[in-house]
C-alpha cells in the first residue's frame, strides 16, 4: 500500500496540510483554476499527536483523544484503545513545488 502524499498551499498559511484529492475538492468548491502546492515531509514531535479526522494537533497528556472527548473516536481494534485517526506524525513543508491546474472537470499537475 502506497502512503498518501500531502501538500501545503502557497500563500494560504491558514490552511492545513491536505491530500491532493482534498485540494482538488477545494479548488472546485472555491472555483480556483490554479494552485501552487508544496510537498509535505513527515516529522515526529514527542508529546503531541495529529488527528487525521479533525486536522488538528493535540497534546497527548491532556487526554484529547477518546470516547469521552471526541465524537470521531474510532478504536483501531474496534473495541477500545488508540483511535485510528491518531498519528504521531506531522507534516512540514518541503521545497518541492507542484502547480495544480483545473481545466473544467479535469486536473493537470505541472512540476516546478
Amino acid at each position: 500500500m502506497t502512503k498518501k502524499k500531502f501538500y501545503f498551499a502557497e500563500n494560504r498559511e491558514d490552511e492545513g496540510c491536505y491530500s491532493l484529492d482534498l485540494w482538488k475538492e477545494m479548488m472546485v468548491d472555491e472555483e480556483i483554476d490554479q494552485l501552487s502546492l508544496y510537498g509535505a515531509e513527515p516529522e515526529k514531535v514527542p508529546g503531541y499527536f495529529w488527528c487525521k479526522k479533525d486536522h488538528e494537533v493535540y497534546e497527548k497528556n491532556l487526554g484529547n483523544c477518546g470516547f469521552d472527548w471526541c465524537n470521531n473516536y474510532t478504536p483501531r481494534n474496534g473495541k477500545s484503545g488508540i483511535c485510528k485517526h491518531n498519528t504521531n506524525t506531522f507534516n512540514t513543508p518541503t521545497d518541492t513545488l507542484i502547480i495544480l491546474k483545473r481545466i473544467g472537470d479535469k486536473f493537470k499537475i505541472e512540476r516546478s
